[in-house]
């Protein structure tokens, strides 16, 4: 499949250079005769072509430790997600992010809003109805969970937050805040979405616009191909 797409990039680069095509007019001395070609591969997809360090770090308030995706994280057709460690004062934070460029992914991406809105309101009605009850509660993996009579919160547990409804915010084309803990967003010019996953908000805005100025069409993760 790489191969087809190679061949035919290299194929639209060097049309009108047959012998058999009729001569045209010479180009202007500013002209160019490079064939725009978008994409790159998955596979050769970087984090720092769309997160370089400098503006990662001022986003994060901090310096960023990459870490190495989970095997199984990533197929042929989208790259691994790009994760990192950032030191904060309250200790060790983890954050993420992942581009889908594949076809369809616009529709993905809908399908997406619609899910994490709906989600993040439901955690929100659990918590505030266990609070009416009365109940006390501890976070199990983002969730609240009520807690037995007489039972007390693991000493492990994070301390009770209340989750929080998602939001839309202004990045890209379309963008929603969810969880408590997540951004989504459409990208305005390269055919793709990406979410940002962190515990900030103001920063997970900050990291998802650093992402957006820089993922352009050339950069973004899919098979090359010449630019419409």
């Amino acid at each position: 499949m790489r191969a087809a797409v190679l061949a035919f990039v290299s194929a639209a680069s060097a049309a009108g250079c047959s012998g058999d095509q009729p001569q045209a007019a010479p180009a202007p001395a500013n002209a160019s005769n490079k064939t725009n070609v978008i994409g790159v591969f998955p596979d050769q997809f970087t984090c720092e072509s769309v997160a370089p360090p400098d503006e990662l770090a001022r986003a994060l308030g901090g310096t960023p430790r990459a870490i190495g995706a989970a095997q199984g994280e990533s197929g042929a057709d989208v790259p691994k997600p790009c994760n990192y460690v950032v030191d904060a004062s309250t200790g060790p934070e983890a954050w993420t992010f992942d581009i889908d460029c594949r076809p369809g992914y616009d529709k993905t991406a809908a399908r997406l809003f619609d899910q994490y809105a709906a989600q993040s309101q439901e955690a929100v009605d659990d918590y505030n109805g266990a609070l009416d009850a009365g109940h006390l509660l501890q976070v199990d993996a983002g969730k609240p969970v009520e807690l037995e009579k007489g039972q007390k919160p693991a000493d492990a547990a994070p301390p009770i937050k209340a989750p929080e409804a998602s939001h839309v915010v202004q990045v890209g084309k379309r963008a929603l805040d969810h969880h408590g803990q997540g951004l989504l967003f459409i990208d305005d010019d390269a055919p793709c979405y990406v979410r940002v996953m962190g515990p900030d908000a103001a920063r997970r805005l900050a990291l998802a616009q650093v992402i957006a100025k820089n993922l352009t069409p050339a950069r973004a993760p899919m098979a090359p191909r010449v630019a419409p």
